[in-house]
């Protein structure tokens, strides 16, 4: 639970029973790191779902004798009668952790921050507070691209400015405000910018506090967490936010806008990668020997220069109303996509360019979080992971520098290479024939492309996304990446077990799609 931080070390009272690797003399643990006490709860994805006692069984039927209404309700000697029955002889279950065994286990470990891990998330990290803590400082800070400020007080008479109603030092006591005098001034904005047709303001809304999530490349490998586990993932959730649901419209807009971003890398989804790969053989087979570097945005979110955001869908948006476009049509569903033009007249409200681009403005500078003491931060440097706009704003920029970078080469040039990129996941391929110099084109792209802070770092070479790559005659040949290899073990845990009390359907879907059929 990393919504309440503790600050008390229960770290030797807990190494008296469990053994885990400790950095500094603090716990710092993955689940595999379990080989013996625990191990039976932690060495499963988080993802299960526990078998159920007897205990529980009375449990939920007690609750449910609560619930009945009086004209129902038996006497208690009655219903434990009827529970008795109801409940029967437990059969033998497979053997798979119960709920005491999890409740168990969490009882001993009270006291450490347990949490999902950044890109294996059904595998937790146990961690202690003091850890956790020092991780958090180095993340949300001033040298992160954050800084301190206080509200001032509100009152009828107060003005929008440019300046806001906060400031990076405190106010005289007369003028000290709350968090809630920044959300009375964030309502007037609302008001006078006429959001409030699209989504309604949350009086009742405020700060969310971060937190941190821990890289699985840093910190499975004992070595290498030694010496990285600070570098986590910063994630500033905007759940309580006054204008979340205006959020969520503007942010669902930007991400259809960035999707038909033209002359760009962008690969819109996983199942995009077959013709990807096929297009690289077309294009670069017959022209020379191919090969290719795969590449990380390093730091995308929280690196991203505010300056290029702003251009970038700027020019998006004039493209757009070149092409005769006024705005986006948003659904209510949120699985219904969004559209330029509609027939539809009911359930998808409009929202003109120019108002998702002052909501967007608004959300890139008027990014707060609260720490452990309730005081407030602003973010100002790059862009939060957990806002609603982050995915379309970091896909839109980015292409937006694609494009001002394929427009400075020429046309041969740009028919010796493929380039695609996955959020912040680069694949570049290239075509060595002696004609073009492929190692400066690489170093071009390395260095020019994307703006400063940004920058390409390598990645694991053979696994892009979902598919492992290699290379068989000059032709790109590609499969679904699996990490777990058999009787090894795990390396990336996604899946319930069979044995889990998760829902029948679920596991028919799962064992579905794990079928083979032996014939072909």
């Amino acid at each position: 639970n990393t919504s309440q931080c503790p600050k008390i070390c229960p770290c030797k009272r807990i190494a008296k029973k469990i053994d885990l690797p400790m950095i500094d003399g603090h716990i710092m643990s993955i689940g595999r790191d379990f080989t013996k006490y625990g191990s039976n709860v932690m060495q499963r994805a988080a993802c299960n779902v526990p078998q159920q006692t007897t205990w529980d069984a009375w449990r939920s039927l007690d609750s449910v004798h609560k619930q009945l209404p009086k004209f129902l309700k038996p006497d208690a000697a009655t219903w434990k009668d009827i529970s008795t029955r109801s409940i029967g002889k437990r059969t033998c279950a497979p053997p798979f952790p119960t709920t005491k065994d999890v409740y168990t286990l969490r009882k001993e470990l009270d006291g450490l921050v347990i949490g999902p891990i950044d890109k294996n998330n059904h595998e937790l990290s146990v961690v202690c507070p003091i850890l956790y803590q020092q991780a958090f400082d180095g993340l949300y800070s001033e040298t992160a691209g954050y800084k301190k400020i206080y509200p001032k007080k509100f009152t009828r008479t107060t003005r929008i400015t440019r300046q806001g109603n906060v400031r990076d030092a405190p106010w005289p006591e007369k003028w000290a405000g709350t968090h809630k005098d920044l959300v009375k001034y964030w309502r007037k904005i609302y008001m006078e910018k006429q959001w409030h047709k699209y989504a309604s303001f949350d009086n009742r809304g405020g700060f969310n506090r971060p937190y941190v999530l821990f890289k699985a490349k840093n910190i499975t490998d004992l070595a290498t967490r030694r010496e990285k586990w600070r570098k986590g993932r910063p994630i500033t959730p905007q759940t309580k936010h006054p204008m979340r649901r205006l959020f969520h419209m503007s942010g669902k807009a930007w991400h259809h806008i960035a999707m038909h971003s033209s002359d760009s890398l962008i690969i819109k989804h996983g199942g995009d990668l077959p013709k990807m790969y096929e297009h690289v053989n077309q294009k670069l087979g017959a022209k020379g020997d191919i090969t290719w570097e795969n590449m990380d945005i390093e730091g995308c979110f929280p690196n991203m220069p505010k300056e290029p955001v702003q251009l970038g869908l700027r020019d998006q948006i004039n493209a757009l109303k070149r092409k005769g476009y006024e705005g986006v049509y948003v659904p209510k569903k949120d699985k219904t996509p969004c559209e330029f033009t509609t027939k539809k007249r009911k359930g998808i409200t409009f929202m003109p360019f120019e108002t998702l681009m002052e909501i967007m403005e608004f959300a890139l500078h008027n990014t707060m979080i609260k720490d452990w003491n309730d005081n407030l931060w602003l973010q100002v440097q790059g862009i939060p992971m957990g806002d609603p706009h982050s995915p379309g704003i970091t896909i839109g920029t980015c292409a937006w520098m694609e494009k001002e970078w394929l427009n400075t080469l020429e046309q041969e040039v740009r028919d010796s290479f493929v380039a695609r990129r996955y959020m912040d996941d680069v694949i570049f391929f290239v075509a060595k024939n002696g004609e073009i110099d492929c190692d400066k084109l690489m170093n071009n792209f390395r260095e020019e492309c994307y703006w400063k802070p940004l920058s390409l770092t390598p990645a694991e070479q053979h696994v892009y996304l979902e598919t492992e790559l290699f290379k068989k005659d000059n032709t790109i040949v590609h499969s679904m990446k699996n990490n777990n290899k058999r009787d090894q073990e795990y390396k990336v845990w996604r899946y319930a077990h069979y044995y889990s009390a998760t829902s029948y359907q679920y596991k028919k879907q799962l064992v579905k799609a794990s079928y083979v059929d032996k014939a072909s």
